[in-house]
């Protein structure tokens, strides 16, 4: 399906049907929300655009214990189903509060170790926790599945902690003269009382949107 900005059609989806991650890429948005049924290629896609544009990334999760779990079980890593187009990705606690993610060499028959770093995983909560945050090296923050699921507890600072991350890492860049950072919200929950949405204005965007079935807008907002 097309939808058009300033005159160009956008292909919203690639052959047989995934987000075509690139094509949202290129229409130069801060901030590019996707909220979905799960199985469209969302995180995939994201991930995917990120290592085969060979983007340096932040991948955020709400908390630590989602950095946990996934840097523990390969069946919950968000990269293992890279596998198939190439790229075997593996996830390692770095420090008190990062985790570096990056490709994998194997070192005998049941262990690993990281070859090269691709990113950095960190827990929303854990970026205000560290002064003198430099954030240059990031191109982009992957923030994946930023809405809870209902029966998770939400917390009505998430909103104001998003953007203050943000901020934080984007640091003095542009006015350096570079590109702003770049800030991926990917979700399969289809809550829009989310507290990151309320933070951005996008819950009545996005409420008028479900309501007239759109699937795609741009706004200033």
């Amino acid at each position: 399906m097309s939808r058009r900005k300033n005159g160009i059609a956008l292909e919203l989806y690639e052959e047989p049907g995934w987000i075509n991650i690139p094509a949202l890429a290129a229409t130069g948005a801060w901030c590019i929300v996707i909220i979905g049924k799960r199985q469209v290629g969302k995180t995939f896609g994201t991930l995917k655009y990120m290592l085969d544009e060979g983007k340096y990334f932040l991948y955020l999760r709400r908390t630590s214990n989602e950095l946990q779990a996934i840097a523990a079980d390969p069946d919950l890593n968000p990269f293992t189903p890279l596998r198939k187009v190439g790229y075997d990705i593996g996830i390692q606690k770095a420090g008190k509060i990062t985790y570096a993610i990056g490709t994998k060499r194997q070192v005998a028959d049941d262990k690993w170790a990281l070859d090269k770093r691709v990113a950095v995983g960190m827990a929303l909560p854990s970026i205000a926790t560290v002064r003198g945050f430099d954030g240059s090296a990031f191109s982009d923050v992957v923030y994946d599945e930023f809405i809870p699921e209902r029966i998770a507890a939400k917390r009505k600072a998430e909103g104001e902690a998003v953007l203050n991350a943000y901020v934080t890492i984007c640091g003095n860049r542009e006015l350096e003269g570079k590109p702003p950072l770049r800030l991926w919200l990917l979700a399969n929950a289809f809550d829009i009382s989310s507290p990151v949405l309320q933070e951005l204005g996008l819950i009545e965007i996005i409420s008028k949107m479900t309501r007239t079935n759109r699937e795609y807008i741009m706004t200033d907002t």
